[in-house]
């Protein structure tokens, strides 16, 4: 069992917690399902996300947020997708998050707003950078959907298209990012999203 394999080989100090707002819909629902979690897993962290499954009467993420940042002593992080708004990252850092994991960044703005951040980043504050790994052109074009980008107005996004058509390119191509990320001094880590392409992956460690 892989959740057992983790558990038993991962010290709790490295663990990071994830709780989707959008399962519950009142502050003590959270609070209960919070505790719970956190006496069997015993993280350092707590991650919050939205969720897929969201009601009308769900929490947001901004009030999750808030909620546990009250009910817990762990650092509560949040997501963050630097392909939109800057404004996001503020708001859930008003809200309360001592930390950010990040969508793949796939476009001119996304690299922009990451750049800004480490320009001047917060003393505290955890920027943990997600990375994709896309096989093809249509996982790529997967990923762009799924972060609801404009994948046609972005110069950035499509030259990565082209860099899809064989393995080598894209090979190169997912150590460029990282070799970009790592260039940033405050850095706290990464987050690696394969989505099954662990040959990509594996090829980033061996390098």
């Amino acid at each position: 069992n892989t959740r057992e394999f983790f558990r038993a080989s991962t010290q709790s100090n490295e663990r990071i917690l994830t709780l989707s707002a959008a399962l519950y819909d009142t502050t003590d629902s959270l609070r209960e399902a919070a505790r719970i979690k956190i006496k069997k897993y015993q993280p350092e962290s707590l991650l919050v996300v939205g969720g897929n499954t969201k009601s009308k009467a769900s929490i947001t993420t901004c009030e999750a947020l808030s909620i546990l940042q009250e009910s817990t002593d762990l650092r509560i992080l949040a997501t963050w997708d630097p392909n939109h708004p800057f404004i996001d990252l503020q708001t859930k850092m008003d809200a309360g998050a001592a930390g950010v994991i990040t969508q793949p960044v796939l476009s001119t703005i996304g690299w922009k707003h990451i750049d800004d951040y480490f320009t001047t980043p917060i003393t505290g504050f955890q920027m943990i950078p997600g990375i994709a790994l896309p096989k093809n052109t249509n996982a790529l074009r997967f990923w762009s959907s799924l972060l609801e980008m404009p994948p046609e107005n972005d110069d950035w996004f499509n030259q990565s298209l082209e860099r899809m058509t064989d393995k080598d390119s894209r090979q190169n191509w997912s150590k460029e990012q990282l070799d970009r990320l790592l260039e940033h001094d405050g850095i706290h880590g990464l987050h690696f999203m394969p989505m099954g392409n662990t040959e990509d992956l594996l090829n980033l460690f061996v390098d």
